[in-house]
């Protein structure tokens, strides 16, 4: 009881006191936008539900015995030696010690003070009793006076007559043309209009005098606005809210919050129509005046209208502030980022704050809060899922009849062992890797070339387009660095003598192969705009996992809902090559703009963009969106003599801007599909997520969007290059530089990593220079000569980093023997101390994981 009790009073103070935070920043920040408001003011209903909070521990520093260590079994793979036959280490398990400390009931009361009266006791909890008492019944009444009204309300709407049939037709085409099935329109007396929802559905409720009298700019406006309320469901939002009011009936504050979100959820509504219909926006604003007039006209006699849960009304006060907005849309500006901004953080804040209870516990002074026990069902979460499938891949396949085969197979049954063979996993490939880099030139020639007898280099046949693209990447490499080269000259000749960082940073920039190093470390060797962007874009949804790509298996929620994006764009696309043109024979032209309009109508690069855009907006179906869109059309269109025009400004801005990107699409289109279709091609279709993403890359219309993003603006490697240099220098007078005296430090550590890259460089374009003297094609040779040369080390250290052989591979090559017959897996005798030295290093992380304190 007390627990319950303690609980109620917390939500209750925190909604309180959230109330008042956001009622104070609406007020001084005027927000006017509806979801805006709608959403603070939810998020702070939120705070009377929250009566059950998150136990969150933050550790504070305590002091520790002398001697005492920690281990962390992620630094497993770590202690692992790179080279000698062993493949794991002689690591001993640290000895740690716990101090444990008792607090005694005498030192307790000691610090309370005073002892406990039984009897102010009792008392406490018959007051808390009676409160929860007074709180319940408070709640029960409540909850049956909705009820009762809300059956009511059920019955008396149950028994009203169905609107005539242009009534009902004007309702019903007004909801399919936004996509949405149209409830049972019905008549009353007086009461509506309003929305309600009965247990078998909704309906719409109008007064059958009161609806006569309205124009049809009038009628439009209010059923847009209960469509609004239909479509955002606002009925649902609203039951949550009347829950948390229910539990804090007491609390003014919380029928003030609830009372001002439905007064937001009205000006959502208004707000939605006045964007998309201005003419029916200002009826709808006709319509609540007169609907007051007709409420407090001494002829109606108003049905009661119930209240609560189920029911959505447009006359819901106040009035005076509606109307305004309603005829001013257009003045009502949008919060500004920073208010945004704000509002979005305190109502996260306010959210943690009642969601999660901090607790401070002590913690040991290596910095461990938390304790792992010796029980079952502890288990060692370091080995990636991967992993796991080799592993256990691994066991299938080993030779039961080999004693120390079996020993690993029963090992790798435990987590403990799986960590500890992890290791071994890893060793291999970094021994693989390091050999990759070795052998990346042999590997790079023998593949595209081959050996004659009197050691010239042939080129291939298969790798003659390769060549072919080498000799033309060259040359364009070759502007990007004399661009690069030319501006880093020109800083290196405004900088001063004086110092030894300015020298250093004159030194780097002066180098011939500095430009080239920035580009293989910034720009990943890329100096073409489309696969400079393309590779940073695609780097955030692929892996490599073998020689293929995948969609990382982690990755976020709003990433795939854009692959979802991509695929509704693409349906959408394929009806709108085939519908736009036909819509753009409806068009007059009667100036330039109408005329490039309708042409652009007509261009497959249209009807992509206007697919992005319609699926950025809209998740329906693409018949829907489709529709739609063409209601949207005809909406800021008008008919003459000679077909339709557009006369709204506002609608041109948007389509102005629909014009430029399909344009910018238009133009480099062919080139970013030919990269997406090549990229596609290397990625791992047997993936069900990747196969989506690759059949997108391929069909759809991702390539338009690559096509638009891609910067336009005269794209130059060396002017990215010489602004990051100006960010570390200041003018010294008379049109001289020098490096900051806070950047010298870093100004040296870069220049050092720059000038050992450009003396690797210089090492490995020698090798290249032999390679190139043995081709027997001169002329290709002499084509790949100077920024040929770099691009040929761009290219196999491209090669390098993409080899990748299968761990599987890795491991039956190093580790065991393969038996073709059977399939099975043999550890090699040399290898076989390696299992012993194994199931040690499993023991040790099997006893630090049952330690109290870990």
């Amino acid at each position: 009881m007390i627990t319950l009790v303690h609980c109620l009073v917390t939500a209750s103070v925190m909604l309180t006191i959230a109330c008042g935070v956001a009622a104070f920043l609406l007020r001084r920040l005027q927000i006017v936008t509806p979801r805006l408001r709608q959403c603070l003011l939810f998020c702070v209903l939120l705070q009377g539900l929250m009566l059950f909070r998150v136990p969150v521990e933050l550790p504070w520093l305590e002091s520790s015995p002398a001697g005492s260590a920690q281990w962390a079994v992620g630094d497993v793979a770590d202690t692992l030696p790179s080279g000698g036959a062993a493949f794991v280490g002689d690591a001993t398990s640290p000895e740690s010690t716990r101090s444990q400390s008792t607090v005694s009931s005498s030192a307790w009361e000691s610090i309370g003070g005073t002892e406990h009266d039984p009897a102010a006791t009792s008392w406490t909890e018959l007051a808390l009793s009676a409160a929860c008492l007074i709180w319940m019944l408070g709640i029960v009444c409540i909850v049956t006076r909705s009820l009762f009204r809300y059956a009511k309300l059920c019955r008396l709407v149950d028994e009203l007559d169905r609107a005539p049939e242009p009534w009902q037709a004007e309702w019903q085409t007004i909801c399919a043309r936004r996509g949405s099935r149209a409830p049972e329109m019905l008549v009353s007396g007086s009461a509506g209009p309003m929305l309600v929802r009965r247990p078998r559905g909704y309906a719409l409720v109008v007064p059958d005098r009161f609806w006569r009298s309205l124009s049809g700019d009038q009628r439009r406006g209010v059923l847009l606005h209960e469509l609004a309320h239909l479509c955002r469901r606002d009925v649902w939002r609203q039951a949550v809210a009347r829950i948390a009011v229910v539990l804090h009936w007491w609390n003014p504050a919380a029928w003030w919050c609830v009372r001002r979100y439905e007064e937001s959820a009205e000006w959502a509504c208004d707000e939605t129509m006045t964007r998309t219909d201005p003419a029916a926006a200002r009826g709808l604003a006709a319509s609540l005046v007169q609907l007051v007039e007709f409420l407090e006209s001494g002829t109606s006699n108003p049905a009661p209208i119930a209240s609560g849960l189920g029911v959505q009304s447009m006359a819901a006060p106040p009035l005076t502030e509606r109307v305004t907005r309603l005829l001013h849309s257009s003045s009502s500006s949008r919060e500004s980022a920073m208010k945004r901004l704000v509002l979005m953080l305190l109502a996260a804040g306010l959210l943690t704050l009642s969601a999660v209870q901090f607790r401070l516990v002590a913690a040991d002074a290596g910095g461990q809060g938390e304790s792992i026990s010796a029980d079952a069902s502890a288990t060692l979460q370091v080995v990636s899922s991967d992993s796991k499938d080799l592993i256990e891949t691994l066991r299938q396949r080993l030779n039961p009849d080999d004693k120390a085969s079996s020993d690993l197979k029963q090992l790798l049954a435990s987590e403990s062992g799986q960590v500890a063979f992890a290791g071994v996993i890893d060793l291999l490939k970094g021994k693989y890797r390091e050999s990759a880099r070795a052998e990346a030139i042999p590997r790079f020639v023998e593949k595209h070339f081959e050996a004659a007898p009197d050691g010239t280099l042939a080129l291939r046949g298969s790798s003659r387009l390769a060549a072919d693209a080498w000799v033309q990447r060259s040359r364009q490499l070759g502007e990007v660095l004399d661009s690069m080269n030319r501006r880093m000259k020109g800083v290196a000749d405004r900088l001063e003598d004086s110092g030894d960082v300015n020298q250093m940073a004159r030194r780097m920039l002066t180098d011939q192969h500095v430009g080239y190093a920035i580009m293989l470390d910034e720009f990943d060797g890329r100096s073409d705009p489309i696969e400079l962007f393309l590779g940073k874009a695609l780097e955030k949804i692929l892996v490599r996992r073998g020689d293929k790509l995948v969609v990382i298996p982690t990755l976020s929620g709003d990433a795939r809902r854009q692959i979802e994006r991509f695929e509704l764009a693409t349906d959408v696309f394929d009806k709108l090559k085939v519908e736009l043109p036909i819509f753009a024979a409806e068009f007059d032209t009667p100036d330039d703009r109408h005329k490039r309009f309708v042409a652009k109508l007509k261009d497959p690069a249209m009807a992509a963009i206007v697919a992005l855009h319609v699926s950025k907006e809209s998740m329906s179906s693409p018949t829907a969106a489709v529709d739609d869109l063409f209601a949207k059309l005809e909406t800021v269109s008008r008919d003459t003599a000679k077909g339709l025009v557009i006369d709204d400004e506002e609608a041109w801005g948007t389509l102005e801007e629909l014009l430029e990107f399909a344009d910018r699409a238009g133009k480099r289109i062919d080139a970013v599909r030919d990269r997406l279709v090549r990229t596609a091609a290397d990625l791992d279709t047997s993936d069900p997520m990747t196969q989506r993403f690759a059949a997108q890359m391929k069909t759809g219309v991702i390539a338009y969007q690559v096509a638009v993003d891609v910067p336009y603006a005269e794209f130059d490697l060396g002017k990215q290059v010489e602004g990051m240099v100006s960010q570390v220098m200041e003018p010294a007078g008379a049109d001289r530089l020098r490096v900051r005296d806070d950047a010298a430090d870093q100004v040296n550590q870069r220049a050092g990593e720059l000038l050992a890259a450009c003396r690797t460089i210089r090492r490995y374009l020698r090798r290249i220079d032999d390679v190139r003297d043995r081709m027997a094609d001169r002329e290709l040779a002499e084509s790949l000569d100077g920024p040929g040369r770099m691009l040929l080390l761009t290219e196999i250290r491209r090669s390098a980093e993409q080899s990748q052989l299968d761990a599987m591979e890795l491991l039956a090559k190093e580790f065991f023997v393969l038996d073709e017959t059977t399939n099975q897996l043999t550890v090699h005798p040399e290898r076989a101390e390696v299992v012993d030295q194994l199931a040690g290093r499993a023991m040790e992380l099997e006893q630090e994981l049952k330690k109290d304190d870990f």
